[in-house]
């Protein structure tokens, strides 16, 4: 006979934790998270604009995501934290440039965790600042989905959420949300180095997201065409060299949808080979990539660029490392942006 403690939960009676999260912001990477995560029997909340009310009823009050795994879930939305309170885990998924209003939205809520799904090497701090440093865990993802209106997305790549403690190592809660994120179809994994992951996914997306902003253009056009292809080898070896000088040990992780590290650390010509290996692989596969920054630029909407590479070009003239690809990138994208409506 088994004693209480071989038996599952639901016969002893006893309560299995069900996590409370809020996750702030209902675009396109917050809704899959939150509508996975729901699915996988958390209890979310969506903070939204209260503009964004309305659109959320229009839809049933529904989180939608379509594409390679589809889910429609019921939505708890709300637009302050005070609204929740105290959570588990609170997510951020905004986009950089909307960090400062989607805080002040959420001062009130209390998370015991939070992570940033963002881009880049600055969005730790924020949280930092927001909620404390007991609080604070480093994430990256590599998952992707499109927008297609408040709480509706269109999930687009399959890939991998990894988690860790700021500082290095892992711990239970990271553990535990590991398993959720796993179990939820969202594939978590804990690190040992997770700020190495961070700069990884710098290193990968940025010069890819420049290149193709500014030829306008996708991945597979990128890495075929030998002086779009050779850019992008030169602002990854840049970025690398700006993440190395500071003691970050970037390389790629397991589950890396890109060897960006490893083609930048190749000689130039074993490098543009694999970059047209993977182009041929995007085409056979029907697959065209353009990074939301690039699908900014075409809808002449402003980018995260200042945040991404302004950070990397401060560090870069701190330690003293020419970066001039990056320079030259980031200047011609910010003289762009200026020339868009006011509205973008």
């Amino acid at each position: 006979m088994l004693t209480p403690e071989q038996l599952p939960a639901a016969e002893t009676g006893i309560e299995v934790k069900r996590l409370k999260i809020l996750v702030v912001g209902a675009g396109g990477l917050g809704t899959l998270f939150g509508a996975f995560l729901t699915q996988a029997g958390a209890e979310v909340a969506m903070l939204v604009k209260p503009e964004h009310l309305d659109r959320l009823r229009a839809q049933g009050n529904c989180l939608k995501v379509e594409g390679a795994q589809e889910a429609e879930v019921p939505a708890t939305p709300v637009t302050s934290g005070e609204q929740v309170g105290a959570v588990d885990w609170l997510i951020l998924s905004v986009k950089t440039k909307d960090t400062g209003a989607a805080l002040a939205a959420a001062a009130g809520c209390t998370p015991a965790a939070a992570i940033s799904l963002q881009n880049g090497v600055v969005k730790d701090g924020w949280l930092h600042d927001a909620f404390g440093a007991a609080a604070v865990v480093g994430a990256s993802t590599t998952f992707g989905a499109t927008y297609l209106g408040v709480g509706h997305a269109r999930y687009t790549f399959p890939a991998t959420t990894w988690l860790g403690e700021i500082g290095g190592g892992t711990s239970p809660r990271v553990n535990e949300f590991a398993d959720l994120l796993t179990k939820a179809g969202l594939a978590g994994t804990p690190v040992e180095d997770i700020d190495a992951i961070e700069w990884w996914k710098l290193c990968y997306l940025l010069p890819g997201a420049m290149v193709t902003a500014l030829a306008r253009t996708d991945y597979a056009m990128m890495f075929s065409h030998p002086l779009l292809a050779e850019r992008f080898l030169r602002l990854t070896q840049e970025l690398v060299s700006v993440a190395r000088a500071g003691g970050i040990a970037v390389t790629d992780p397991s589950g890396a949808p890109l060897p960006a590290v490893a083609l930048a650390d190749s000689p130039l010509d074993e490098g543009l080979a694999g970059l047209r290996q993977r182009a041929a692989r995007y085409r056979a596969a029907g697959v065209r990539v353009v990074p939301s920054l690039a699908q900014d630029v075409l809808a002449e909407r402003r980018t995260e660029v200042d945040v991404l590479a302004g950070e990397a070009l401060r560090r870069a003239d701190e330690q003293g490392i020419a970066v001039p690809v990056l320079d030259t990138c980031f200047r011609l994208l910010r003289g762009l942006e200026d020339s868009f409506p006011p509205s973008g």
